[in-house]
């Protein structure tokens, strides 16, 4: 028998925390109390905070990079289209501004892309902690249940939208019951010996035996010795 335990959470909506599900399930109520299950889902949240936090602060940076990027285009169209039609915001800028603008607006979009892929960086690197200190917390319980082991597992689903095709990777804690030890009584069972061969033998009571050897013996006078003994031989070989 088994349960799961999901992780709630995703990179698709950094508001949406990666926290553990707090429900216990009713099949392992009966091997771990309230207290050590309470424990365990605040060890876990605590693994994955800095993941929650990385995770913010990688949407804050793409937000912000989509923010400048859209800022400085903005600017640069506008300057171009001041000048296309022979207003100049060289007055405002300077000369050496004006004529330069497109590469201030190069440099703040390449600029602010970098910061957002290390903080991209940053969060699967962090991801892959939470990971591996989820599995220690999962070992260290698991020793101190003797009757529950908990595992981590990872599954992959895939969302289909016209003809575009996404793959999640969700994780989620398995928790397997150890029923060894557990036994049911059953009414004790005469053994059974196989016979050694498919054929039954009747026994020949010794009786019937040793009628025939008189019956042999009153009918001697007309034999042959060699019949009497052929006879004799195979009454007694019954035996």
């Amino acid at each position: 028998m088994s349960a799961r335990i999901d992780l709630s959470g995703g990179w698709s909506n950094w508001k949406q925390m990666f926290l553990i599900g707090r429900t216990k399930p009713a099949i392992i109520d009966h091997y771990m109390s309230g207290t050590e299950w309470t424990e365990f889902c605040d060890d876990i949240d605590e693994a994955l905070e800095p993941l929650n936090r990385a995770s913010k602060y990688s949407a804050i940076a793409f937000l912000l990079t989509f923010v400048s990027t859209i800022i400085s285009m903005s600017v640069y169209m506008i300057t171009m289209f001041s000048k296309t039609f022979g207003t100049s915001l060289d007055d405002d800028f300077g000369p050496p501004r004006g004529q330069n603008l497109i590469f201030y607006v190069i440099g703040i979009i390449f600029v602010t892309v970098i910061i957002s892929a290390a903080f991209n960086c940053n969060t699967g690197y962090k991801w892959q902690k939470s990971s591996e200190d989820i599995e220690e917390i999962c070992a260290e319980t698991s020793e101190r249940q003797p009757r529950l082991s908990f595992h981590v597992r990872f599954e992959r689903y895939y969302t289909f939208h016209g003809g575009d095709a996404k793959s999640h990777v969700n994780q989620y804690i398995e928790v397997l019951i150890n029923q060894q030890g557990m036994h049911t009584e059953l009414e004790p069972v005469a053994p059974y010996a196989p016979a050694s061969s498919p054929y039954v033998v009747a026994a020949i009571p010794d009786d019937t035996v040793q009628q025939r050897l008189k019956e042999l013996e009153e009918v001697k006078h007309l034999l042959t010795e060699i019949e009497y003994s052929d006879k004799r031989t195979e009454i007694l070989t019954d035996l």
